[in-house]
């Protein structure tokens, strides 16, 4: 009797510490890693096989590692508004939130049926079209800071066959270059000195690729290849580099357009 009493409170204690053993679980489920959390949910399933078993902890895997890296490019949109709340004037803020409202209405659905079209899994441009979008927040921000304060070189420029420079005033004489082209995936930056209307800028990764900026009447701004840019790895893409560009005023050009 006694023994049989003891194996009864030993079954009862076991269940207990298993529920427990559950609801400790829940309340750290946030805590888990991606393999905790597969684990965790597959170990509900008792009735699977082990190839059953195997089989779910692949798709399962699969899903959490999906749900929690378009968590995290969520969490990058986020931060690129909150960023760009601290660079923008309440004018060009609302017009970013107005941007961004129409492209969760449609924008973001076209761009993942357009990666779908492509072949690209639904779950994978779901998370690719976030991190992209990030990115274009980041980006545009950037360009309405300079059309707002632009400075004496610094300023969003255009040429008028669509190509964009950004150049950004860094303090002591100093200028970050961007130029970036339309369609076309070539970006080249660059960085160097002002001297007087001019400005030798050197690209930090092949130091033959170098421009000349000069400042010219109109809110111009004309570029052109340094002395060594035809020994430079980026030879063929001068046609690119060189040109005028007209400073973009606000109003002048919709930073925010899709």
């Amino acid at each position: 009797m006694r023994k049989r009493s003891g194996s009864a409170f030993i079954a009862a204690l076991t269940a207990v510490c298993i529920l427990c053993g559950c609801q400790s679980e829940k309340k750290k489920i946030s805590e888990m890693d991606v393999e905790e959390k597969v684990r965790y949910v597959a170990s509900q399933e008792a009735s699977l096989s082990e190839s059953e078993m195997e089989d779910q902890l692949a798709v399962r895997r699969q899903i959490l590692e999906r749900t929690e890296a378009n968590g995290r490019h969520e969490a990058k949109i986020a931060e690129a508004m909150s960023s760009a709340r601290e660079v923008l004037d309440d004018e060009m803020y609302a017009l970013l939130e107005d941007s961004q409202k129409a492209w969760e209405r449609g924008g973001r659905g076209r761009e993942i049926n357009s990666l779908v079209a492509e072949g690209v899994p639904a779950a994978d441009a779901f998370g690719e079209v976030l991190r992209r979008r990030s990115e274009w927040i980041g980006l545009r921000a950037s360009r309405a800071m300079l059309m707002v304060s632009p400075g004496v070189f610094g300023g969003y420029y255009r040429s008028e066959d669509g190509r964009g420079i950004e150049v950004y005033e860094m303090g002591d004489g100093r200028l970050n270059f961007v130029l970036r082209v339309d369609e076309d995936a070539f970006v080249f930056t660059a960085s160097g000195e002002v001297s007087g209307e001019e400005a030798v800028l050197t690209s930090e990764t092949d130091d033959k690729a170098s421009v000349v900026l000069k400042r010219e009447p109109g809110e111009m701004l004309s570029v052109s290849p340094g002395d060594h840019f035809a020994e430079s790895s980026i030879a063929s893409r001068a046609s690119l580099v060189e040109g005028r560009f007209a400073r973009v005023a606000r109003g002048g050009y919709d930073v925010f357009a899709p």
